[in-house]
């Protein structure tokens, strides 16, 4: 598991502290946030979008989390966003003036956010054929998955992979029947 970055961390920290959140729900919001940050990471989510965060608790709630499991890392990540959005306002607001931390956490959310079209791919046809070796498929199965995995790049423009959800797949499979 990786670690929160520091100045996240740090700022974190002293957000909750303003905040007048308790140090047991403080700890509380650190597990959280880490678990939030590795789901992202490990399934190629922007940590800024409302979108991963339905996905990540619908993976809590497949793991049998209890709602209150659920609430508790929604309200975290809910304040991560909040945390998140101020130290952006002011970053723009004020950009000669530098906070500590805020430019970690406006140019890790910008990024994210500016991962749109025109992305490689490269990374999800290795995976594929590496899937595709490790089933012993066949070399025909693999062209065949290959071009579809194509065609669905092409329909969404190389839009980044990690920005698709499950409406672009509901699309382009639309876009197949009626072609």
């Amino acid at each position: 598991m990786e670690k929160i970055p520091t100045k996240i961390q740090n700022l974190s920290v002293d957000y909750l502290k303003k905040n007048d959140i308790s140090s047991e729900n403080m700890s509380s919001f650190m597990k959280w946030l880490q678990y939030y940050l590795d789901f992202c990471s490990k399934y190629s989510h922007p940590k800024s979008s409302q979108e991963s965060l339905k996905s990540f608790l619908l993976k809590l709630n497949q793991k049998n989390q209890t709602n209150q499991q659920i609430k508790k890392a929604q309200k975290a990540i809910t304040l991560f966003y909040e945390l998140v959005d101020i130290h952006q306002k002011k970053a723009s607001s004020s950009p000669n003036q530098k906070e500590s931390g805020s430019v970690s956490v406006k140019s890790e959310t910008d990024r994210d956010m500016k991962k749109s079209t025109n992305q490689s791919w490269n990374r999800e046809y290795k995976q594929l054929k590496d899937e595709i070796n490790l089933r012993q498929y066949s070399v025909r199965a693999l062209k065949t998955y290959t071009a579809y995995v194509r065609k669905f790049q092409a329909f969404l423009k190389s839009k980044s992979p990690e920005l698709i959800d499950s409406q672009d797949a509901k699309n382009f499979i639309t876009h197949l029947a009626l072609e």
